[in-house]
């Protein structure tokens, strides 16, 4: 048992110094708007074109510009998830890829409700 437990350990180990994947960004925005509740995918479609066109201010280019990782929709919530990139903490000459949530809430075909896990500066 104990020997079990040290070889766990050494995995659990080995595994966390290894760095984490990047995140990448999915190229195909139709597949990712698309869902088989019609109800969710125009409430996906709502998030994603108000994005384009009020946070980018893009009106006539077809498509969110950011990094974006996938669009989930639950009920009367719509999740978009971002590639995000930071410095590396202790050396800023390293940067390092996480991921960003905004979170919207949809009352009647409107957007009625933002979140995301905004930090102060």
């Amino acid at each position: 048992m104990k020997m079990v437990l040290a070889s766990l350990a050494l995995l659990v180990a080995a595994a966390a110094a290894h760095a984490q994947i990047p995140v990448t960004p999915n190229p195909d925005h139709e597949a990712m708007l698309h869902h088989s509740d019609p109800q969710l995918a125009k409430n996906k479609r709502l998030v994603y074109d108000f994005w384009r066109e009020v946070f980018e201010a893009a009106h006539i280019e077809p498509r969110v510009k950011a990094p974006l990782v996938a669009i989930l929709a639950d009920g009367d919530l719509v999740t978009m998830v971002f590639v995000r990139e930071y410095p590396e903490p202790g050396d800023s000459s390293r940067k390092y890829t996480t991921t960003w949530f905004d979170m919207f809430r949809i009352v009647d075909g409107k957007i009625a409700e933002h979140w995301d896990p905004a930090t102060k500066s």
